[in-house]
């Protein structure tokens, strides 16, 4: 007896499949890219200085920033190994590299290293292609030259950084210090859907995707960050295909706006796309979802 779908529900279930492929292949696909661009950018890094000719001297110059810029950025996946998920109103970033093992902030300090780097990767395209058109129209310029204007360029994205540095390491107090409980924070104590742990956090026991598919009771606690905040649980799915169960913590303002208490039910508009989500706060509430 045959099982008849409608062409929204195949859909449905072909995502499903393919989210649920990707995710048991996550490390392997990262760890792939990891050994293909630090092999590849390290052959063209040698070569450019050790067999570069002298008249491409100062294009040379151009190609060393570019491959350390890549190098930079390969290693950063490794560290990260950053899966994104876009779900109605959001976009969520799991990482399951080596950071997780550190801590929670070096993942996003690696996150906003890796975007500096992908930002300057295009500011090398740019220079590359006025390097091209300059020497078919004038002389070619001087290595120095070259390398002055790689400099120039890398300063936008490198001052994004040092304000981040600036943030995490200078400007703000460490984290245990400065977690006084949000409004939302008391609510959920006082109803029972959360806890304060030794180190005076907010945390919340929730079910937790582990990496062989299968899902696991976690203690959550509230990650740092700027505003109020508090944490809850969350679950991402396609269809019948669980994608992602885990902690959810962030903002009071957006867990007020997203999260219900007791369930996990996404909202009816948000359950049109192909990747539904919803957020909850209680004790492994989102053991169940809708």
């Amino acid at each position: 007896m045959g099982i008849g779908l409608t062409g929204s529900e195949l859909n449905l279930r072909a995502n499903g499949f393919f989210f649920g492929l990707i995710g048991r292949r996550f490390s392997s696909i990262h760890l792939s890219i990891f050994l293909i661009g630090f092999t590849s950018n390290t052959i063209l890094l040698s070569a450019a200085v050790l067999h570069t000719p002298a008249n491409l001297k100062s294009y040379s110059t151009l190609l060393k920033f570019g491959t350390v810029n890549d190098l930079i950025c390969v290693f950063c996946d490794f560290i990260n190994m950053q899966r994104i998920l876009v779900v109605p109103g959001n976009l969520l970033y799991i990482s399951y590299g080596p950071c997780t093992r550190i801590s929670v902030r070096l993942c996003y300090l690696v996150h906003c290293l890796q975007i500096g780097t992908i930002v300057y990767s295009y500011y090398v395209m740019l220079a590359s292609f006025i390097f091209r058109l300059w020497i078919l129209l004038r002389p070619t310029p001087r290595s120095s030259t070259v390398f002055s204007i790689m400099i120039a360029i890398a300063i936008p994205p490198a001052l994004v950084l040092m304000v981040l540095l600036l943030q995490f390491l200078v400007v703000f107090t460490p984290f245990s210090a400065q977690a006084a409980l949000s409004e939302l924070s008391k609510e959920l104590l006082n109803d029972g859907f959360i806890w304060v742990n030794d180190e005076g956090l907010p945390s919340a026991l929730c079910m937790v995707s582990a990496k062989n598919g299968t899902s696991v009771a976690q203690t959550c606690t509230m990650t740092e960050g700027f505003d109020p905040r508090s944490v809850g649980c969350m679950a991402v799915w396609s269809g019948a295909k669980l994608l992602q169960r885990g902690c959810y913590s962030g903002q009071e303002i957006s867990l007020r706006h997203q999260c219900k208490r007791g369930e996990c039910v996404a909202d009816e508009k948000k359950k049109e796309g192909i990747v539904s989500f919803c957020c909850c706060h209680g004790q492994l509430c989102n053991a169940h979802y809708s």
